[in-house]
């Protein structure tokens, strides 16, 4: 008797302790008072954790999942130490939320320490771009050799940038970074794109840190060789002063104007004819379909997301895999 309402919460009537009406938390929480919890070794609760947060963050998702029924009775068929685990978590998100920052913190910490320990200069390069939700970010990332002599490649932070985007403005955030991981008297090259406003950063941060009589500006500023690289290209497909034409079809785009935009495509030739002919054809379901069914995608399964790739005049490479799909 006793193990079957310690063990299957089942009374000795047949009924079970928990009514179907009941939420899933409800139950785990009633669960909960019908018997002694013990404390979860510190290894299983340890991983628990770590996997936890690896999952949220990977997968980007939200916080309030470990609240979700549906995520929690995943729980309730499985092991005993796993219903004890879920137990364990609270229903409140800000659970997650903490264990998320102190993880953070403690990899930040373990980064700052292999900075400190690095045994070349370390290499700053950053971006910035917007986010698909409209926030202006800048990516700052290190370069150097580690204790065991590997090359490392570390993401420092993601930061917004308020304001314009000058060179003042981006760098100041480039700045505190830097001072985070106490990586001032490290600091080697700045490996950056061509924009103007990048060479202002360099000057600015350089003043800021006050690196001058270590560090010559014309020798710390390197350029992106994939940038320089990508701006041939850029060439090699457009023209010479094809700048100048992403320059005019950047206002364009932002107006919105289809027929401009076309035209504008037009002026470019071969490329521009097979470019908006790709963006008609995925310009509606109706043409997808079509297409799809004219190449035979519902017959062979080999070719079910064998879409026209439309390209873009920001994203590396775009104008090539064009091209490749459709040949």
């Amino acid at each position: 008797m006793n193990h079957l309402r310690r063990k299957h919460s089942i009374k000795t009537n047949g009924e079970s302790l928990f009514s179907l009406s009941l939420s899933v938390i409800e139950q785990q929480r009633r669960f909960a008072e019908t018997q002694q919890l013990q404390k979860l070794p510190a290894m299983v609760n340890t991983s628990f954790q770590d996997r936890l947060i690896k999952w949220i963050t990977i997968s980007h998702a939200s916080f309030n999942i470990i609240t979700n029924e549906h995520f929690r009775s995943l729980f309730l068929c499985s092991s005993n130490v796993t219903n004890d685990i879920l137990l364990y978590l609270s229903t409140s998100n800000s659970t997650l939320r903490n264990w998320i920052e102190k993880e953070f913190t403690k990899i930040k910490n373990k980064i700052n320490i292999m900075l400190r320990k690095s045994r070349e200069k370390i290499h700053i390069s950053f971006d910035i771009w917007t986010s698909s939700n409209g926030y202006a970010l800048v990516g700052i990332v290190s370069h150097f050799v580690d204790d065991d002599y590997q090359v490392r490649t570390i993401l420092l932070a993601i930061r917004e940038v308020y304001g314009e985007h000058t060179g003042e403005n981006v760098d100041q955030t480039v700045v505190d970074v830097i001072r985070e991981f106490q990586a001032e008297s490290g600091l080697g090259a700045f490996v950056l794109d061509n924009a103007s406003n990048n060479d202002t950063a360099v000057r600015y941060i350089l003043n800021e840190l006050e690196l001058h009589d270590t560090h010559e500006e014309e020798h710390c500023r390197l350029r992106c060789l994939g940038h320089i690289i990508n701006l041939a290209a850029q060439n090699f497909i457009f023209g010479q002063n094809s700048e100048k034409w992403l320059r005019e079809y950047a206002a364009i785009e932002d107006s919105a104007d289809i027929e401009d935009l076309q035209r504008s495509w037009v002026s470019q030739g071969l490329i521009g004819h097979i470019q908006n002919l790709i963006s008609l054809i995925r310009s509606s379901p109706q043409r997808r379909q079509a297409f799809r069914s004219i190449i035979g995608t519902d017959l062979d399964s080999n070719k079910q997301n064998l879409m026209l790739i439309q390209n873009n005049t920001t994203r590396w490479n775009s104008t090539y895999n064009m091209f490749l799909r459709v040949l």
